[in-house]
């Protein structure tokens, strides 16, 4: 797992991280006439490197800080994202298809308190135009690993 340390339980550098990130993913796959090896290329731009291409369904599994991220990507506005907090942000949960998203704070039995905070702060500020954060700008170079 890539981690960056100083940042672990920060709620403002990990919905920095997170919200360009999820936008980043959703404009990628939502993307009409893009081809296999660009989606592929693009994902590896945003470290995504465990990249899986099977029967024309291409499967991403990553972890990122406390994050895991999966999609799987059988086409043109045919996918599924989903990121969960997996210890410090255990619970928090991200879905998001071509149809639509559900983020929850209540996804494990064992959810934290701190998934209820990100969660609300995740979706306040995913839903206002949002800047390309110093955080998310770092990972995108690979600063973190």
């Amino acid at each position: 797992m890539k981690t960056f340390s100083e940042f672990d339980n920060s709620i403002d550098n990990n919905v920095d991280f997170l919200v360009p990130f999820t936008k980043s993913l959703v404009e990628l796959l939502s993307k009409v006439d893009i081809q296999k090896w660009d989606i592929i290329r693009q994902f590896k731009e945003l470290n995504l490197n465990n990249i899986k291409d099977k029967d024309g369904t291409i499967s991403v599994n990553e972890n990122f800080f406390d994050f895991s991220v999966s999609i799987i990507y059988a086409g043109t506005r045919n996918f599924i994202l989903t990121i969960k907090g997996e210890y410090y942000y255990k619970g928090f949960s991200i879905i998001i298809t071509n149809k639509g998203m559900l983020v929850h704070s209540d996804a494990d039995i064992n959810s934290t308190s701190e998934a209820q905070i990100l969660r609300d702060q995740f979706l306040k500020n995913y839903k206002d135009p949002y800047l390309l954060t110093e955080t998310f700008l770092n990972f995108r170079q690979n600063k973190y690993g």
